[in-house]
């Protein structure tokens, strides 16, 4: 219980605290894993997100802006003739495709960009795939 612009508050600096928190920042794990086992393994983790990374860029016929080093690629949504905002996307595609992303416009304190929306690419093969075929479909 709290004065709603406190609650907007903890809101934002937890869904900030939430995504801060990349294997990379665990590199001094090395003593208990050994290095060329830790660097084996951000190898494979590297190698695995890019290629997730370039398959969700190249599905849905989203222009794509370029991602590097994060778990999500940003998509124009204009470039597949939608009208409205990103919230209003966003809440579109939960509702008619089953897919979720992120407005770009909430990580803005002013002024936001709001015709991007942001899109989680690190999922299992299997469900970028059905939810690029859930995109195509509802925006051929």
């Amino acid at each position: 219980m709290a004065a709603p612009a406190l609650i907007q508050r903890v809101v934002k600096a937890h869904q900030f605290l939430i995504f801060t928190t990349p294997p990379n920042l665990q590199a001094p794990s090395p003593m208990a894993w050994g290095r060329a086992r830790l660097l084996h393994h951000l190898h494979r983790h590297h190698a695995g997100q890019a290629r997730s990374a370039d398959r969700r860029a190249g599905g849905g016929g989203f222009a794509v802006a370029p991602c590097h080093g994060t778990y999500f690629v940003n998509v124009d949504i204009g470039s597949v003739g939608f009208q409205g905002d990103d919230a209003d996307f966003c809440r579109e595609i939960i509702e008619k495709a089953g897919v979720a992303a992120i407005p770009v416009s909430a990580f803005y304190a002013s002024a936001p960009e709001t015709s991007m929306a942001r899109f989680c690419f690190a999922k299992p093969d299997d469900m970028l795939d059905e939810a690029i075929i859930r995109l195509k479909r509802r925006f051929g």
